[in-house]
């Protein structure tokens, strides 16, 4: 092997089943509260449709977003903002963040990732947040229907079908019919027909 030569590893994240990200504020105007990131993106800045409002000063309108990629990988994407976004002091554009990680929204806000466990009998009462046909369509695919036996069942398109379960996924932040049955099984959400 040469000086010039690289060579390129996996990276794995290492996360725990049972927790779940959250953002906590520990400086700004909302110092001490806590947000459960549950979104595969969620948008931090002043603008109302923010997901995350702050109206702290030197906040841009939609300062950045927080990607959670499956695997747990969380990402923070600087939305071109004025005053930066900063992990761990270091200015960024697009970062992974892990937990205890800092991350400063301009010249008050500071937010640090944590990681909450979350004991089984809390997970089992916690609804997922599925509307009930959402709920009947992931109910079925984890009973094994193919998309055409539940559109067939609920007298659906197939297409339908499909555009549930991406809205589905989307809302979990799964990608598998396996992981959505998980989450059925973890809610304690699977039909007992």
């Amino acid at each position: 092997m040469t000086d010039d030569d690289t060579t390129l590893r996996p990276v794995t994240i290492h996360r725990r089943t049972t927790a779940r990200p959250l953002i906590r504020v520990i400086a700004g105007k909302r110092r001490g509260e806590a947000f459960v990131l549950d979104r595969r993106e969620s948008t931090i800045g002043r603008d109302a449709s923010a997901t995350l409002r702050f109206e702290d000063r030197g906040l841009s309108r939609l300062h950045a977003k927080l990607l959670l990629a499956s695997g747990g990988l969380i990402s923070i994407l600087d939305l071109d903002s004025t005053n930066g976004t900063f992990v761990n002091g270091t200015r960024v554009g697009l970062s992974a963040v892990r937990e205890g990680d800092q991350i400063q929204l301009g010249p008050e806000v500071v937010l640090q990732l944590a990681l909450e466990d979350v004991p089984t009998a809390a997970r089992q009462r916690e609804p997922l947040p599925l509307s009930p046909r959402q709920l009947e369509v992931a109910r079925l695919v984890a009973t094994g229907m193919t998309n055409t036996e539940i559109a067939e069942k609920l007298g659906l398109s197939p297409r339908t079908v499909t555009s549930h379960l991406d809205h589905i996924y989307a809302r979990l932040g799964i990608s598998s019919r396996a992981a959505l049955t998980r989450a059925l099984a973890l809610a304690g959400e699977l039909a007992t027909e």
